[in-house]
């Protein structure tokens, strides 16, 4: 058997055992836990490797079901927050909290971990913003970023006009209405349940409205609004609150790169897909946008993943052979 063949068996061995493992929540947490900042959640000897930071709750985890339907031939790793650092300034190893010092702190660990080659980065939630920032800095530094991989999450200080007397922007808005509606449980499956979640949810945004930088009108997310902090200490509970707060504060730079664009189909708002596409092209022209089924949380499960990863899979399959 040949080296290759030999490495693509070892690594399909490994994903099998990680599939299984997975399904225990002690491990899980683990890995979580663990004191690595790259973990590797599918390796391979072949494949463009796919760096994805974590989401709020700062575990790699969050990217195992996504590997596991990329299969054993696409080298994944997650990027993911030590346990040392889920409290104030990163445990001490970030001055001040911003978003670059975040994005930076990642990015040196990332070129200790590969020093060279071609890499493409990713990131859910708000690990599409750090994602975002690391690959602009990858650049300046002459890295090769092939792609550049947004999962239901934008810049919010993009410039974007998404104003109701905006003509392009109400354009989308309008021309979203019936895919939405379509898709929604609201309409899919009636209740008096949705129309209070709805109801609710949209008094919550309205209370949360805050004036961003430049002057723009943005909702103040809370962590409690992305995940159950109950699972998590106070001091980790404040850092995701103030990583939320740097991402409002965040001005992003212009992005000429490769960029794809994944937005969740069946979120509360019929603007959602709009928003998100808008504010993406003010920073990143050229990025191709996909709306995908699933809400924001279930996006890249296994249930709802699939075409998501079929379509992550040919351009990073693309991208690894224009490497090779």
């Amino acid at each position: 058997m040949s080296q290759s063949l030999t490495l693509e068996k070892d690594a399909g061995a490994r994903l099998g055992r990680m599939q299984q493992l997975a399904s225990n929540v002690a491990w899980t947490e683990s890995l979580g836990r663990a004191k690595a900042i790259i973990v590797p959640l599918s390796e391979s000897a072949t494949g463009l490797p796919i760096y994805c930071v974590h989401s709020l709750s700062g575990k790699a985890t969050d990217y195992i079901a996504l590997a596991r339907m990329l299969g054993p031939g696409q080298p994944l790793y997650g990027i993911q927050m030590p346990a040392k650092n889920r409290n104030a300034q990163f445990g001490g190893e970030i001055e001040s909290v911003t978003l670059p010092a975040i994005a930076n702190y990642y990015r040196e660990a990332l070129e200790r971990f590969q020093p060279s080659g071609p890499l493409a980065l990713g990131g859910w939630s708000v690990g599409s913003l750090i994602a975002y920032e690391m690959a602009r800095q990858l650049r300046a530094r002459g890295r090769d970023v092939r792609l550049l991989v947004a999962l239901d999450m934008a810049p919010w200080n993009s410039g974007a006009d998404t104003g109701p007397r905006h003509l392009p922007y109400l354009g989308a808005l309008l021309r979203n209405a019936l895919p939405w509606a379509f898709n929604h449980r609201l309409f899919r499956q009636p209740s008096l349940q949705s129309i209070r979640d709805i109801i609710a949810q949209k008094a919550a945004a309205t209370a949360a409205t805050i004036a961003a930088p430049g002057g723009s009108q943005v909702e103040r997310y809370l962590a409690k609004d992305f995940i159950d902090i109950g699972k998590y200490p106070p001091a980790h509970v404040a850092l995701m609150q103030d990583i939320l707060d740097v991402m409002l504060r965040y001005q992003p730079g212009r992005y000429d790169g490769k960029v794809q664009v994944y937005i969740a189909r069946t979120e509360i708002s019929f603007s959602h897909f709009p928003k998100m596409k808008a504010q993406w092209l003010a920073v990143a022209p050229g990025a191709a946008i996909m709306s995908v089924a699933g809400s924001h949380q279930s996006m890249i499960e296994e249930k709802t993943g699939a075409r998501l990863a079929r379509h992550l899979g040919g351009l990073l399959a693309s991208e690894a052979v224009r490497t090779a």
